[in-house]
């Protein structure tokens, strides 16, 4: 939604910049670059703004680097406001929207309030207004509801059902038609599946776009059948109202399909809870050889979860495994919510584990290719056992 409302108004020049956290990219998980990445935005949608912050870099070639105080005046309100007080015709039809979403994936509560602070600062001395998109954590409400702001909930008094029934009954129509299930959709008539079961899955979304994605990928996936697993999805009994409820059913269901519980748990847990640094550089490969498993098992232990699980292929052969949501981290981290599939991240028994599989790496990579690199893996190990 961020995304379209952003290109929309791009398209209609009222947007001044955008900026999407991500807990998965390094550099866009913390608000360190944030200001400065404001700046060159808006440097570049509104004229007469460039000048103005070269020289500030010229005169202070650190700025970058300092604290975000000194970053948002020089860079941000000064440079800004200089166009506006020159009075010129550019200054009276200049962008005013700037869009930042995902706030919650920005490391630290204190940074997520400070960086709200901030943006509060600068729509008091700039003619700019903040679009926000934010899952509903207790402390960012909280800073909305004490700085009466407007906030607009996508769940509670103000679903989005309506708007995700419609997407549901457009990508189920489109997977209906699709070649990859002709085989099994071309004798079952339209609509399938019926209003009714499309409207009942869009009211279990409760708001969240994030469980209509995840049914229809589970739905859609290769080699299964979609009349199956839409069934399975529609018999997962419902859960009332509870925040959360039916998204973790949902991938309680996705998990079920994998028979090997141990190993997959395993596997995820080497993928996803590896320190962020060197997330990105964690293969398919690197966890055979980590776990000691064969060539092909990471692949054939997570078929089926290509509706949670994004998975790129490298040009050298590599493989990247990554969730399509921060929610499926959340879910797994949370052992309220994921019971017999809970992953501690912090237990001393996977560090170990995982210092162990990543010695056996190395011996491999000697072993294969003397001459080549080792890779850089970074292990973040608790202080109790250094």
């Amino acid at each position: 939604m961020a995304q379209t409302i952003s290109d929309t108004c791009a398209g209609k020049a009222q947007l001044a910049a955008s900026f999407f956290f991500s807990r998965s990219a390094p550099g866009r998980d913390n608000s360190q670059k944030f200001f400065t990445t404001l700046a060159l935005q808006i440097a570049i949608s509104i004229r007469g703004i460039i000048p103005n912050i070269t020289k500030v870099v010229e005169n202070d070639p650190l700025i970058a680097n300092r604290r975000h105080d000194p970053q948002i005046k020089q860079l941000i309100i000064d440079p800004f406001l200089s166009v506006v007080n020159s009075g010129s015709r550019g200054a009276r039809t200049m962008p005013f929207l700037v869009v930042v979403d995902g706030l919650d994936e920005c490391k630290g509560i204190h940074d997520q309030i400070k960086l709200l602070s901030h943006l509060v600062t600068l729509t008091h001395s700039l003619p700019l207004r903040f679009l926000i998109g934010s899952r509903p954590e207790p402390h960012i409400k909280h800073f909305f509801d004490k700085t009466n702001h407007t906030n607009i909930s996508l769940y509670g008094d103000c679903k989005a059902c309506d708007d995700i029934y419609i997407h549901l009954r457009e990508s189920f129509d489109e997977l209906h038609d699709s070649e990859r299930h002709a085989t099994t959709m071309n004798y079952i008539p339209k609509p399938w599946p019926s209003d009714a079961e499309v409207q009942q899955l869009a009211m279990r979304s409760d708001g969240y776009f994030i469980y209509a994605s995840t049914v229809l990928k589970y739905v859609d996936e290769e080699y299964f059948s979609p009349i199956k697993r839409l069934q399975e999805v529609l018999e997962i009994s419902p859960n009332g109202s509870e925040v959360f409820g039916e998204l973790d059913k949902l991938y309680h269901q996705i998990l079920y399909t994998c028979p090997r519980i141990d190993l997959l748990l395993r596997i995820l847990e080497t993928l996803l809870f590896t320190d962020p640094v060197a997330q990105h550089k964690i293969t398919a490969k690197i966890v055979e050889v980590v776990l000691n498993l064969s060539h092909g098992e990471v692949a054939s232990t997570l078929r089926g979860l290509h509706s949670v699980l994004r998975i790129d292929k490298y040009p050298d052969g590599g493989t990247h495994i990554q969730p399509f949501h921060a929610s499926f981290l959340d879910f797994l981290s949370d052992p309220s919510r994921s019971g017999k599939y809970f992953i501690d991240s912090h237990s001393e028994e996977r560090h170990v584990r995982f210092v162990r599989g990543a010695a056996d790496w190395f011996r491999y990579r000697r072993w294969r290719d003397s001459c080549a690199p080792l890779p850089c893996v970074f292990i973040q190990l608790r202080s109790s056992y250094h």
